[in-house]
């Protein structure tokens, strides 16, 4: 979901890349070792982009190799300055494999481990 961007008010896009649980319970990557120690780096936030089209931009071009041979998840946030703030609206990507490209996830698709949770981009 896209929301409208609000009027004179600077509100980033942050974008968070996670690892799925699965990937943490199945791990044996060879710079990781043990699957635990994935558990403390489990997201990532590379930044953000104070407009919806810079931030849709850097994912499509995986700026900064998002995906970094490890994450399979971007979800974009789009979030009100101040303490506790909104979430105005996210967007899920996924990592595709073959495509070596972040593929858009609609709405229905967002990973059902995820669902509840909000805020990755402030911990």
């Amino acid at each position: 979901m896209r929301a409208k961007e609000k009027e004179g008010m600077i509100m980033p896009w942050f974008i968070t890349a996670i690892i799925g649980k699965e990937t943490i319970i199945k791990s044996t990557h060879p710079r990781m070792g043990d699957p635990y120690c994935l558990l403390h780096r489990r997201c990532h936030t590379f930044g953000f982009y104070n407009t919806y089209n810079e931030a849709y931009e850097a994912v499509k071009e995986n700026r900064g190799n998002m995906e970094e041979c490890l994450y399979e998840y971007i979800v974009m946030e789009y979030i009100e300055p101040g303490v506790h703030p909104t979430v105005y609206a996210t967007q899920w990507w996924a990592w595709n494999v073959e495509l070596k490209s972040w593929r858009f996830l609609p709405e229905a698709e967002t990973p059902k481990e995820f669902i509840g949770i909000c805020k990755w981009a402030l911990g």
